[in-house]
């Protein structure tokens, strides 16, 4: 596994990615000067671990708590990691070190991050903000839609949760970093959501 891609940078925040298997997850590596947070851990905690450290990053933030996002997160939070993660997903996980239950704002070394809760793809998907300019929405948003649901209902929930905390509180111009494919924008996404709503589940 080779260095991280850069993708954007955006208010001092420098935001890279990993691909990583085996359903290519993107592993986002979000830092600033005297720190930085890693959003999702799908694989290779050796890779994600040493990228980490050169970062001075030593926060993982979990959208949510499918396997294919968390793989290596019991190995970081093993060397040190503090892990946040939506309480309705990790409540049983050991290595959690910070269960979200409500949106809230996180405070990592002086950045203020917003976690906001977005269910629908799972009880307790949380996607993170950094102010109004970036905002990691792991499997609750992509370029093209929301995530899977696995009912009727968790697509009512999940469309809501879209609309109501993404699309109403975040301006056109913030960029979307999803758990699979490239970035997007909440102005490239809000116009489809009549299609998805119609679309349906």
């Amino acid at each position: 596994m080779g260095a991280p891609e850069l993708v954007i940078t955006l208010d001092d925040v420098v935001v890279e990615r990993f691909v990583l298997a085996p359903l290519e997850n993107n592993a986002w590596l979000c830092s600033w000067p005297g720190g930085g947070v890693l959003i999702d851990a799908p694989s290779d905690p050796d890779t994600l671990w040493r990228a980490a450290e050169e970062r001075s990053i030593t926060s993982l933030l979990i959208t949510h708590g499918h396997a294919d996002h968390i793989g290596a997160a019991p190995a970081l939070a093993a060397r040190g990691m503090s892990v946040w993660m939506g309480a309705a997903d990790g409540r049983d996980a050991p290595w959690v070190t910070h269960r979200i239950e409500t949106s809230q704002q996180l405070v990592i070394d002086d950045v203020t991050i917003e976690a906001i809760c977005t269910p629908g793809h799972t009880p307790g998907s949380v996607c993170f903000a950094f102010g109004t300019s970036l905002c990691a929405t792991g499997d609750t948003l992509f370029p093209g839609g929301p995530g899977k649901t696995g009912s009727p209902q968790d697509f009512r929930t999940i469309i809501d949760s879209i609309s109501a905390e993404l699309f109403e509180q975040l301006p056109d111009p913030c960029v979307l970093l999803p758990g699979h494919g490239r970035i997007t924008t909440v102005g490239a996404e809000r116009p489809s959501l009549a299609t998805w709503i119609e679309r349906g589940w």
